[in-house]
């Protein structure tokens, strides 16, 4: 069973996903069910590591908090051992 709409919503969003999908189809077709799925499997890893490695994310600060907090925002240790 395929889900033909999914794939084309997919296929305008991104490239590389549909790629995730035809590979384990293709693979398992043309050289077997073992190797197809391996093959799948090695290019979902190096997919996720390119990702990992292209990450963008910012470290923001939040607004509502004066930093550094004061100390006595902080409770006193119990320096008893």
């Amino acid at each position: 069973m395929a889900d033909f709409a999914e794939f084309y919503v997919i296929w305008q969003q991104r490239k590389a996903e549909v790629a995730l999908w035809l590979l384990p189809f293709l693979g398992t077709l043309v050289i077997g069910i073992d190797a197809g799925l391996l093959g799948s499997l090695a290019v979902c890893t190096l997919l996720v590591i390119n990702h990992a490695s292209l990450a963008h994310a910012t470290l923001q600060v939040a607004p509502t908090l004066p930093l550094p907090l004061p100390l006595s925002h902080y409770p006193t240790p119990n320096l008893n051992p």
